[in-house]
């Protein structure tokens, strides 16, 4: 692996960069050259320059080339090299950037190995594989390298193999290698940390949340348990309510307390404890073993139901005490003006 600083240098942006890494690549390790490759494409939001990745898919280790090409966004590699920012040294013709894309997807595609074929072929599509008709290895391909920042494409491409009658163990294969991924639980976070409702809403986010929550009630248990451990509940003006949370799958249901990053779902384990019997078996067995986070925030959630209760009984009985005491004046007054000979009104 390459020290810190060593990687910073060949990191760096700048019109030195391409011929740096060009002199040390074949000196580098597997590793390091995977560590470079992470690094540079970090640097790039997540693209690989087109010189680094022409290069890296030439390498003769089939997992640089399979990472290479995770990183390279292959319809984009036009704009990659024509970019005038900072490199390369050496300008180029349109011809050669039309010859330097070309190149990329054919030396992508003509791959011996398997992997870097279909995330080639994933990339140059610029979509979902069908999603009926497409073996399971090109969807397990696709999970594992979708945008992460584009939650609605993995949701709508889950849903249409639904429809099209793939099997719950082949997408609960898939849900698992998506979710498994650190940017996607990253994504996901942040789109559950978004509650604020101002009317600059991605709409397209929340309409893909919606369906997350159809998608749930609808797949099977592979499916549905293990998005129903993640799916965020609310973001910006959109809410899933309580009652449709209430009416999922008793096995959906019985995921909740293993959760406790939202309030909708404390709300529902909250009603589980109150009222079992509008639950099936598997979820009330479930409600009596919340995670430790999850029972703290439905005991606040009680305390401050109780809080507020007891607040109101001492307001009612502060309000019963005056209105006594005003019928007690009231009552003196007409026997005080009774005496006086004055008829009262």
């Amino acid at each position: 692996m390459l020290p810190d600083d060593v990687l910073e240098e060949l990191v760096r942006r700048t019109p030195l960069r391409q011929y740096l890494i060009e002199a040390a690549w074949h000196d580098l390790c597997t590793e390091s050259r995977l560590q470079l490759l992470s690094a540079v494409a970090r640097s790039e939001d997540g693209c690989l320059p087109a010189w680094l990745s022409l290069l890296g898919l030439r390498d003769k280790a089939r997992i640089v080339r399979y990472a290479t090409a995770q990183r390279t966004h292959f319809s984009r590699a036009d704009n990659q090299v024509s970019a005038s920012n900072a490199e390369p040294l050496q300008a180029q013709s349109d011809g050669d950037r039309a010859f330097s894309t070309q190149e990329i997807v054919r030396i992508a595609s003509s791959d011996p190995s398997k992997l870097v074929v279909a995330v080639a072929a994933l990339s140059t599509a610029a979509c979902a594989p069908m999603a009926g008709g497409t073996s399971q290895f090109e969807r397990l391909i696709f999970s594992r390298t979708c945008d992460a920042a584009f939650f609605g494409n993995f949701v709508f491409w889950l849903s249409a193999a639904i429809d099209h009658g793939t099997s719950d163990d082949a997408l609960g294969e898939c849900v698992t290698e998506y979710l498994a991924r650190n940017d996607v639980r990253r994504a996901l976070a942040e789109i559950a940390g978004n509650n604020q409702v101002d009317g600059s809403d991605d709409h397209c986010l929340n309409d893909a949340i919606a369906l997350a929550w159809t998608v749930i009630k609808r797949a099977g248990p592979r499916v549905r348990t293990q998005l129903a451990l993640v799916a965020p509940t609310r973001h910006g003006m959109f809410r899933i309510s309580v009652e449709q949370l209430c009416e999922m799958p008793s096995d959906v249901l019985a995921v909740f307390p293993r959760r406790d990053d939202s309030e909708e779902i404390r709300a529902v384990l909250k009603i589980m404890r109150e009222a079992p019997n509008r639950f099936p078996e598997p979820a009330r067995a479930a409600s009596a073993h919340c995670t430790n986070s999850a029972e703290t925030a439905i005991q606040q959630v009680t305390g401050k139901a109780s809080y507020n209760e007891q607040q109101l009984a001492c307001g009612l009985a502060d309000l019963e005490r005056q209105v006594q005491g005003l019928q007690e004046r009231l009552s003196q007054l007409t026997n005080a003006t009774a005496e006086r000979g004055v008829p009262y009104h």
